[in-house]
């Protein structure tokens, strides 16, 4: 963890580095090339340092290719050439279609839903990701071994991949190989969390120091507070470790935060059961001044108490910025309490 910790400091005193000493000139988009096969969302981008090129996984629309037919599922562009070659396996150049071309590589099984439905094995047994698979916001890129790592949080249909919740799947650059490496969820206590563990949301980055996947934040609506947190995984070994920081300035205020959105998100809830009954005006104003209104009043108490603490905190490096941050939330929701007071 602390090498992880030297790594972003490093990067972040380069920056501010680069930023104070060059005058960077604006970013400007110029079109490259026109009419190319295949329409892609939610694809894989990747640099590739070594090569000079980038490379595109997956992410191809279902339904609305081109015409001319669709390219293969991965692709490499060099700024160079400004052209797109497909990139098949070894030994597959010429049987499954041209560097150019449209790709004849084996279909998939299809079954029902194809936004749902994700297959890892094509119809000739071999080792591939379905083309329409959405893999943007589940994958990481090792740059030192240029393997890029998957692992698909979607539902899976009747195939090799049913019952399995998080798979996880390499795929080597140089070998243009792809490989299953295991489907392990992370060792939450499944006593804290209802239902299954999930990770919708959570961004996932490579450190290629400690050759481990970062999971960062993320929702579980099942977790007792939304999230199961932070983790790393070695994709290798398929072995998670949970990340953890403490700070005696942010963790007090924390749970005091817990417990004054817990009590707002009550009063909302008393509210509401006041007024799915349907009652009389009268009465119904009647029932909102006891429970929601007593309930909301404390919520607003806590919350007030909180940014009174926030402001007064004084913490060091990346607390100042976490405070200053807690700070604005806090007055937002204490506006908002006086406006609905």
């Amino acid at each position: 963890m602390k090498r992880i910790v030297l790594t972003i400091a490093v990067l972040a005193i380069s920056a501010t580095t680069l930023t104070a000493e060059t005058a960077l000139e604006p970013n400007k988009w110029t079109p490259v090339t026109k009419q190319d096969l295949g329409a892609r969302e939610n694809a894989a981008v990747i640099w590739l340092e070594k090569q000079n090129m980038f490379m595109v996984i997956c992410g191809l629309r279902g339904g609305s290719q081109d015409a001319g037919g669709a390219p293969f599922e991965i692709q490499t562009f060099t700024p160079g050439d400004k052209a797109w070659k497909n990139y098949f396996p070894e030994g597959k150049e010429g049987l499954w279609g041209t560097i150019d071309g449209p790709s004849k590589a084996p279909k998939f099984k299809s079954v029902g839903d194809q936004r749902n439905y994700i297959c890892a094995i094509d119809t000739k047994k071999n080792r591939r990701l379905e083309p329409v698979t959405a893999v943007s916001d589940c994958f990481a890129f090792d740059p030192l071994t240029e393997k890029v790592y998957i692992i698909l949080t979607t539902h899976h249909g009747h195939n090799e991949l049913e019952g399995k919740r998080l798979p996880l799947f390499s795929y080597d650059v140089a070998s243009r190989a792809w490989k299953y490496l295991g489907d392990t969820a992370p060792p939450v206590d499944k006593k804290s969390v209802y239902g299954k563990v999930k990770l919708g949301g959570t961004s996932i980055a490579f450190d290629p120091i400690n050759k481990q996947m970062l999971f960062l934040g993320g929702h579980c609506p099942g977790a007792p507070k939304g999230t199961i947190g932070d983790w790393s995984l070695s994709p290798e070994s398929g072995e998670w470790t949970q990340l953890t920081v403490s700070s005696k300035v942010l963790d007090p205020l924390f749970e005091k935060a817990v417990t004054a959105k817990t009590s707002m998100r009550d009063a909302t809830a008393y509210a509401r059961n006041v007024f799915y009954k349907s009652l009389p005006a009268t009465e119904e104003s009647k029932l909102m001044q006891g429970l929601p209104a007593q309930t909301a009043a404390q919520a607003a108490k806590l919350v007030t108490a909180l940014l009174a603490e926030v402001k007064s905190a004084k913490g060091q490096g990346w607390e100042t910025d976490a405070l200053s941050h807690a700070a604005a939330k806090c007055a937002d929701r204490v506006a908002g309490a006086v406006a609905h007071a």
